[in-house]
């Protein structure tokens, strides 16, 4: 049984496609979105920041090739003891920076494709100088 040019191009053609297929299931469809931030706890000096972002994980367990996770951000305490610097929901990042109050601040991130709200505490402790 000999294997002609079509039969072989056409197995091609099929690998190709799975490939395809496995790549964008596995490597680019989200399946998770986690929350990180840098710090958790702020000094009231008008300089300490941190960041609050939104990373969607694929099947692997890694960032999602080429997507973002559409993030929104409620305050639900001490709104007044920080100042935003960026909030980019599209890219699901927010950069706040602590004023000169101490206290605390409760952020609810709520990314578009995770099924559940994530309650984020941020303390503020007073200047040590």
């Amino acid at each position: 049984m000999k294997v002609t040019k079509m039969e072989i191009t056409i197995a091609l053609a099929l690998l190709g496609v799975l490939a395809v297929t496995l790549f964008l299931l596995y490597a680019v469809n989200i399946y998770e979105v986690s929350v990180n931030v840098t710090k958790k706890t702020l000094y009231a000096d008008n300089e300490s920041e941190t960041i609050i972002a939104s990373v969607p994980l694929n099947s692997m367990g890694k960032r999602a090739l080429f997507r973002y996770a559409v993030t929104s951000y409620d305050f639900r305490q001490g709104r007044e003891l920080v100042e935003i610097l960026t909030e980019d929901t599209e890219h699901g990042l927010l950069i706040i920076r602590s004023k000169d109050k101490a206290g605390r601040v409760v952020i609810l991130v709520k990314p578009e494709l995770a099924l559940l709200p994530t309650e984020i505490e941020l303390i503020i402790l007073p200047n040590a100088g």
